[in-house]
């Protein structure tokens, strides 16, 4: 791959479209991933916490 005449910024620009650029888009999966699992199992347990609490607060005993 090609990317400019000059040879060394040619390496860094291979490198950069070889190495970092997937790197980060693995991170940023990763990261979209992660909120899902948060979004599916954190957010419903504290709307039930939370029910839960509304539903029986005044029946302290």
């Amino acid at each position: 791959m090609r990317l400019s005449r000059i040879k060394w910024l040619n390496i860094l620009l291979n490198i950069l479209v070889i190495v970092v650029l997937p790197f980060i888009g693995g991170m940023l999966i990763y990261f979209y991933i992660e909120y899902i699992f948060a979004a599916i199992f954190i957010i419903p347990g504290l709307i039930a916490f939370f029910g839960e609490a509304l539903k029986n607060g005044a029946n302290v005993k």
